[in-house]
């Protein structure tokens, strides 16, 4: 279908026009304005540059997902302009409804003026139903809706109390799902799977963001208080909070656009818009993959990617790296399309990194470091792999050998890269001035490699990595007290804490993980004598320590077959490759384990060794099937994959472990567990944090040597309900004379308490005598409580 450029632009003026309308008014009847507005907000923006960009031959998801990265990134440019200029002509909140209107409505009208004198008509790929060719493709794609729609109502259940059989169902029911998609691959158009993938990750995204009323999770809770600080300022000023985390612009400037242009309640606007925004990531993970596998190994990778426990109960508490993952996905997916010119290509590359560098430092760091060790060693590597190609060895190499016709030219440049550094510099160093930490986190990483790689700090994700076990809990307790507090003690003033008298009689231990009840199945199997709940536990240590070896693995067998693509680009290899040297450097490297996690590296790293996980997948069912000859008759390498894939995402997702119960706790199955109790803001805590706000507010004068100690993790939940700085730990050799303690409910009513310590979570049975024996009670509301 063609369509021309007047009613093209008559459409976009429209709908554009519309909007404006809705948003004046704020006429939400029945949500309009915020379903309508968010995808005016979403996509018409990028629509637009696309047709500008003269983008042709892609699929719809592709466009789709392009579209997003170029509207989020437009709008955050925009509205920071706005921010700059519009002061110094006396606008003093450049961020509320009126500019913000007015630059989006000059945006659009630029774009449209640009598009109607740049093209003549555009043709649109449209199928019999839409994107889908047959209704055999269109009820493929649209059953994972019915697992949106269980994912929100099965969060809405277990926050009223209730059950959780619609989030188990909606678990359960994708992997099936997924079998049956498997199946049907080769046989399906080519938006099925993109569509299956985008529907299939936002409910698992929802499953965890929807739960709770307020704001839930970790970092989120500063992002919530960056994004405050903007939105009530209706101003950006990052000298208001210097901080890294007020330096991205993905939660600052972009929430505070979406909830002054729309009618949203503060916390959805990270609850769903971020998450529907992060859904486009696992959709380019399959488009990265398919550009050298076919799309089985492309959608076995993906479901790696979403079965990763990180990305549904973390992710949706890191709403800047979920941006930022976006963009980082839409770099590696243009630079790699050989459909578009490699001039368009390389622009797109530059202005997708410019968006991982406004939405989340740590995300820019790895990307750049990746990226400059794979631009360094590519000459190295094409002489390496012309020496290797007349080995036999490598006869069937899918690195080595290069098709005829293939341009060896290089796609990612010296100068973009050092561009990119560029712009990095200038926004961290001179911009916002926020480049500190980074610089202690180099530091004190030249210093562990000079020490030989020493350290005592590492994170306990790293350490169990290299392990089976985990580091006594009760050893990490007395550890944080000598190590941490001692001398924390130590270099206080005299009379600041309590004498070590007050406390001693107090034993301080630490306390296991609270897990979800037995099932009637688990029951059954117990009482059987089939130790069902630690053979659940030995199946997740197995299938973590198979990962592994997965990766590295199928790096291996690549070099050696041509087992899931006849060709890998070398530099999509090389980045592989230096994405498993960053991993390995968070493991080794006891700074970088704990200031960025092995987990999210891993992650982020999944963009593109996804489809490696799959090859050494086959390579074990290879291996299998030489050891075990029968298997030959019985199951190929392919479908030994899909099952260890499909079995993967069912354990990891906790539905196999909650079908016969015993295991942790989990958030988005139950009320109850350390997610749960830390992380999930509850109404009394709500009321306790108002009546301390108000005190300290009416009270001006004591505000000199107040100190508020708040019983949580170090992701401070009165980051996001108050504007009184809090300290994360209420420890008894910890607490100050002169300091308010506020106990939230986990600690009155489960004696509970937690610190953080080498990245992990310690959880410790709290002796609340010690504040009913040195301090005074001055309020309670039965689940919170505040001393003095």
């Amino acid at each position: 279908m063609t369509i021309g450029r007047n009613r093209l632009l008559w459409i976009a003026t429209v709908w554009a026009g519309a909007f404006i309308i809705l948003s004046v008014l704020q006429y939400n009847y029945f949500q309009l304005l915020n379903i309508f507005g968010f995808l005016t907000l979403a996509f018409l923006p990028g629509i637009l540059t696309v047709i500008l960009f003269r983008v042709e031959g892609l699929t719809f998801w592709a466009y789709a997902a392009l579209a997003v990265g170029f509207s989020v990134l437009e709008l955050m440019l925009v509205a920071l302009i706005g921010n700059t200029l519009l002061p110094a002509w006396g606008i003093m909140h450049p961020l509320s409804r009126g500019p913000l209107l007015s630059e989006f409505g000059v945006l659009i009208t630029m774009f449209v003026a640009a598009c109607w004198a740049r093209i003549e008509a555009i043709r649109l790929p449209l199928k019999k139903y839409l994107i889908f060719a047959t209704k055999r493709d269109l009820y493929f794609a649209l059953i994972p809706i019915i697992f949106v729609t269980l994912s929100v109502f099965g969060a809405i259940r277990i926050n009223d109390g209730a059950s959780n059989i619609l989030t188990m169902v909606m678990l359960g029911g994708a992997g099936v799902y997924f079998v049956f998609l498997f199946r049907a691959t080769k046989k399906l158009g080519e938006n099925v799977i993109p569509t299956a993938l985008f529907f299939i990750a936002l409910a698992l995204l929802l499953m965890t963001s929807m739960r709770g009323w307020y704001t839930t999770g970790h970092d989120i809770q500063t992002e919530y208080k960056v994004f405050e600080l903007t939105k009530n300022a209706g101003l950006w000023n990052i000298a208001v909070f210097r901080d890294a985390y007020n330096a991205c612009l993905s939660i600052t400037i972009l929430p505070t656009i979406f909830f002054n242009l729309l009618k949203v309640p503060d916390p959805y606007i990270y609850k769903i818009f971020s998450q529907f925004i992060f859904a486009f990531a696992p959709v380019l993970v399959y488009l990265i993959g398919r550009r050298w596998t076919d799309c089985t190994t492309a959608l076995l990778g993906t479901i790696y990617f979403i079965g990763f426990p990180t990305f549904f109960i973390d992710m949706p508490f890191l709403n800047r790296q979920e941006l930022a993952f976006v963009f980082f996905g839409l770099m590696l997916y243009t630079i790699f399309e050989e459909k578009l010119d490699l001039s368009i290509r390389r622009v797109l590359f530059f202005i997708f990194g410019i968006g991982v560098i406004l939405s989340h430092y740590s995300t820019t760091y790895t990307v750049l470091l990746v990226l400059a060790l794979a631009i360094a060693s590519r000459p190295l590597f094409l002489k390496l792999a012309k020496y290797l190609r007349g080995k036999k060895l490598f006869a069937r190499s899918s690195v080595v050998h290069f098709p005829r016709g293939v341009s060896l030219k290089p796609k990612i440049t010296v100068v973009m890269v050092v561009g990119l550094f560029l712009v990095s510099f200038l926004w961290t160093q001179t911009i916002t001035n926020t480049g500190s930490n980074v610089l202690n986190v180099l530091g004190q990483t030249f210093s562990a490699v000079k020490s030989g790689f020493g350290g005592d700090n590492r994170s306990i994700d790293a350490t169990s990595l290299l392990s089976f076990g985990k580091p006594s809990q009760d050893q990490e307790l007395q550890d944080y007290i000598t190590k941490v507090l001692d001398p924390l003690r130590a270099h206080a003033p005299a009379e600041t804490y309590y004498d070590p008298s007050t406390y001693a009689q107090y034993t301080i231990t630490a306390l296991p993980p609270e897990n979800s009840p037995l099932t009637g199945a688990g029951k059954f199997l117990t009482d059987h004598h089939i130790p069902i709940t630690s053979a659940m536990v030995v199946v997740g240590q197995l299938l973590a320590k198979l990962l592994e070896v997965l990766v590295p693995l199928g790096v291996i067998y690549l070099l050696f077959k041509q087992s899931i693509a006849k060709y890998i680009d070398p530099e999509l290899y090389l980045i592989v490759f230096y994405c498993l040297v960053f991993i390995l450097l968070t493991i080794i490297l006891p700074v970088l384990s704990v200031q960025y996690g092995i987990y999210r590296a891993m992650q982020q790293s999944m963009f593109v060794i996804a489809p490696i996980i799959v090859a050494g997948a086959l390579a074990v069912g290879d291996g299998l099937r030489y050891v075990f000859k029968p298997l030959h008759r019985y199951i190929s390498s392919e479908q030994f994959a899909i099952i260890l894939g499909v079995f993967f995402f069912l354990y990891s997702s906790h539905f196999l472990p909650y079908l016969f119960g015993g295991s942790e706790a989990v958030l988005h199955l139950s009320n109850t567990g350390t997610y749960y109790d830390d992380y999930l803001i509850k109404t009394t805590e709500v009321y306790g944090v108002d009546w301390l706000t108000n005190l300290v507010g009416n009270n001006a004068g004591n505000l000199s040597g107040v100190r508020l100690d708040v019983q949580t993790s170090r992701y401070n939940k009165f980051a996001s309900l108050t504007y009184i700085g809090a300290d994360t730990d209420i420890m008894p050799s910890a607490v100050k004379k002169d300091a308010y303690v506020f106990l939230g409910p986990v600690t009155v009513q489960k004696q509970r308490a937690t610190i953080i310590y080498n990245a992990d979570q310690v959880n410790y049975k709290y002796p609340i005598q010690f504040l009913d024996d040195n301090k005074n009670l001055i309020y309670s509301n039965g689940a919170a409580e505040i001393y003095r």
